[in-house]
């Protein structure tokens, strides 16, 4: 659950970013120092449709 909620949070974290800096989904990665590792997982969520 808890996994859950920060998963959650660090999307809405990405989708506030990329609009209130007009960054690029990369770019917002990058900014948020995701690892490598994640960045593929949460940018199909993030893509996907809620």
């Amino acid at each position: 659950m808890k996994q859950e909620v920060e998963e959650r949070t660090l999307l809405k974290d990405l989708r506030n970013i990329m609009e209130t800096l007009h960054l690029s989904l990369e770019q917002a990665m990058k900014t948020l120092t995701i690892p490598e590792a994640n960045q593929a997982e949460l940018a199909a969520k993030l893509n996907s449709p809620r």
